[in-house]
């Protein structure tokens, strides 16, 4: 379906490429260019900077906040720690491989979000020690995941 179809050019930031084509014909029929595409859940943007892929990340995230501070009172330790893994966790972990090795500023970003939402599940001030706060729910921080996992992916496709 050329409607939803569209392509991108992938490059670096650095390469300087001059008179890009907005459209390619394809089958009689035109498919327009696109600076970012969605595959399987992943944004994957021109630059390969992962920016958009980030930017899409927090706000799907930001969007827990609300249901988060309805329920919250409700919830035992166990019930929030798994409301996290299923709700936040998931949606971090998914792809990590890949967009794990964009710049500090984006993983930072993701990191203040999960110490957010984890405050609020847990009701803790805004001041709480987040290393405590990991520690109480045994939940690793942004960047310890993403070294968990490339350290897990390494083992099982390249080491065996």
């Amino acid at each position: 379906n050329t409607d939803k179809s569209y392509f991108c050019i992938f490059r670096t930031v650095q390469s300087h490429m001059l008179n890009l084509p907005e459209k390619i014909e394809f089958n009689g029929k035109f498919i327009n260019r696109s600076n970012s595409i969605k595959y399987l859940g992943i944004t994957l943007d021109e630059n390969i900077n992962w920016n958009e892929h980030v930017t899409n990340l927090t706000k799907s995230l930001k969007s827990l906040f609300t249901v988060f501070y309805n329920i919250r009172r409700y919830l035992t330790k166990e019930h929030a720690r798994v409301i996290y893994y299923t709700m936040i966790y998931s949606k971090i972990k998914y792809g990590i491989c890949a967009y794990g090795f964009t710049k500090g500023e984006n993983i930072n970003k993701l990191q203040v979000l999960q110490n957010r939402l984890l405050k609020v599940l847990l009701e803790k001030k805004i001041r709480f020690s987040t290393n405590e706060l990991h520690k109480e729910l045994d939940v690793l921080k942004v960047g310890d995941l993403f070294c968990q996992e490339l350290s897990s992916f390494v083992c099982k496709y390249y080491l065996y």
